[in-house]
């Protein structure tokens, strides 16, 4: 007769051995080797991998909403090198409208439209005008068989806020 005892004590010799094998194999020369040398390549593939640069429709777009929210320490981190404290003039200019729309927002996001006014044909600068609105959401869509019903009303989103402003190339 077998005692109670020894299938799980039995089990966890096995689950012992197993984890003692497994990392002899693991610590060896050559598994070390491996490994450090497939940790670098990920390092460097990810330091080395082309980003792509940054167009000025998203810088645009990044600033006009940094704008609307709030944020002023990236448009700071925008500016151009000795621009900061003409970006912070602009800011406090367009804070106002940016209030308004910041309040009519609710919880919809913001959509940003850019329109290039004038560039420079050395495109050294570049004057631009942000359009920034609240993104609509489709509130009536058909479902299945189903009409949408017609008694909802969109609510009115106002005019977007336009924000002028002035890039110029730093490289």
């Amino acid at each position: 007769m077998r005692c109670p005892e020894a299938a799980p004590l039995q089990w966890w010799q096995s689950v012992h051995q197993w984890f003692d094998r497994a990392s002899k194999r693991f610590f060896l020369p050559t598994s070390l080797i491996l490994t450090v040398g497939l940790i670098l390549l990920a390092v460097a593939a990810t330091l080395f991998t082309p980003r792509r640069p940054e167009s000025l429709q998203d810088r645009v777009a990044r600033a006009a909403k940094a704008a609307v929210e709030g944020d002023l320490q990236t448009i700071r981190e925008l500016a151009a090198t000795g621009t900061a404290g003409g970006a912070v003039t602009w800011y406090i200019t367009i804070r106002p409208q940016c209030d308004e729309l910041l309040r009519r927002l609710g919880s919809r996001k913001l959509a940003v439209e850019t329109e290039i006014k004038q560039q420079d044909p050395a495109q050294e600068w570049t004057d631009v005008v942000a359009h920034v609105s609240i993104e609509e959401k489709e509130e009536l869509e058909r479902r299945g068989n189903a009409l949408p019903d017609a008694s909802i009303m969109m609510a009115p989103t106002g005019q977007p806020v336009s924000l002028p402003m002035a890039w110029k190339s730093e490289g």
